[in-house]
This record gives C-alpha cells, structure tokens and sequence, in this order.
C-alpha cells in the first residue's frame, strides 16, 4: 500500500471517528436535555405534593381539634346541655 493510501485511510479513520463522536455528542447533549425536562417535571410534581402534603396536614388538625372538643363536650352533661342551649340561640 502506498505512503498516500495509508494516509488517505488514515484520514478517512479520523473523519468517521469525528462524525461519530460528533452524533454522540450529540445524542448525549439529547439526553441530557430530556434529563434536565424530566427533573424539572419531577420538581413540580413534589411542589403540588408538599401542597396537598400541607393541606391535608392542617385539615387533619382541625378535625382532630373538633374530634377533642366533641370528645369533652360529650364526657361533660353540663357542657353538652351548654351547647345545645347556644346551638338552639343561634337557630332561634
């Protein structure tokens, strides 16, 4: 093989490799981007989690507080017969 084949070969070599690092790098770039989409997705997805998360968290509080207070009322006749004569002024 002459000097001017091998040199052509070996240019042709180096052109193949560079265009095929150059669609790598370009798949690469790619992916990264649709990573990067994906994360920032992910991202709001836990926001209106943590929003729900919270909501539901002070929800359960004020039921618990009304559970606590039903719970004394009714262990209490007095406060029970309290209540019912302010829940009937009310109606009144």
């Amino acid at each position: 093989m002459s000097r001017a084949t091998s040199l052509y070969f070996v240019g042709l070599v180096t052109l193949l490799v560079g265009v095929q690092a150059a669609y790598v790098s370009q798949g690469n770039h790619a992916l990264a981007s649709h990573l990067a989409d994906e994360i920032h997705r992910c991202d709001d997805v836990r926001a209106r989690i943590d929003a729900v998360d919270t909501r539901v968290r002070e929800r359960v509080a004020l039921l618990r507080q009304e559970f606590e207070r039903t719970e004394r009322v009714l262990a209490d006749p007095e406060l029970a017969a309290s209540q019912n004569a302010q829940g009937a002024e009310v109606h009144e």
